[in-house]
């Protein structure tokens, strides 16, 4: 709560909120049998971001898109994904480490341009396909399959932030504020209006660090000697 006083107080973003709900009965999960059960009746379940505008709660943002806005806000420091190899199957990854910084530009007539740019190290996890993750052709290969859905999705989901609520989450507003305080001055009265019609560019930039030898492929071909 202290996090999002401070946050409600800043100028040039809004805040968001991690949600919770009560799954099962509230009586069960009020007694002390439930807490000593391996697998509790009643659970407290998180149920992604409420994003707010100012001081009013103007929506709830899912899974995917509280991904995009954690990523953005450097809140992530390990998680999981996957990406899809050439012919089937997948690859996965596990991040060990995430940073973002965010920057603005003026554009010729003085607009505001934003990026995000996304720094990010990974190690392979698990291989579901017949790739050689031996060569550094096909590391760097993933690295950029990794970073174009990083692209994707994040641009997709600030996307879906600005369109649908107007409401910056992400601080770019204060971005803006920070740098050019002079321009930001044109547009801290209605910035939610204007957030909307931002452009956003996001850049992320991914290294493969640690590939595991036990999760070669066992139907990748072997060169007979």
């Amino acid at each position: 709560m202290q996090q999002f006083v401070t946050e409600l107080k800043r100028s040039g973003s809004d805040p968001v909120l991690s949600g919770v709900q009560l799954s099962g009965s509230l009586a069960e999960g009020q007694s002390m049998e439930n807490v000593k059960q391996i697998n509790p009746s009643t659970l407290l379940q998180h149920t992604g971001l409420g994003v707010f505008k100012g001081d009013r709660l103007v929506g709830w943002l899912g899974e995917p898109p509280s991904k995009a806005v954690n990523y953005v806000l450097n809140r992530v420091d390990t998680t999981t994904g996957f990406i899809a190899c050439p012919d089937d199957g997948i690859v996965g990854f596990a991040v060990n480490r995430a940073d973002t910084t965010l920057d603005v530009k003026l554009n010729a007539d003085g607009t505001p341009a934003f990026s995000a740019e996304l720094e990010i190290e990974a190690d392979v996890n698990a291989v579901q396909c017949a790739i050689d993750i031996s060569q550094p052709a096909v590391i760097d290969e993933l690295e950029k399959d990794i970073e174009d859905k990083y692209n994707a999705n994040i641009r997709k989901h600030i996307g879906l932030v600005q369109q649908r609520y107007g409401a910056d989450v992400f601080g770019f507003g204060e971005v803006l504020h920070r740098k050019y305080p002079d321009v930001w001055k044109k547009y801290r009265d209605h910035w939610g209006e204007s957030f909307k019609t931002m452009s956003i560019r996001v850049d992320t930039d991914v290294a493969v660090r640690r590939v595991g030898s036990i999760i070669q492929p066992l139907n990748q071909k072997v060169d007979e000697p």
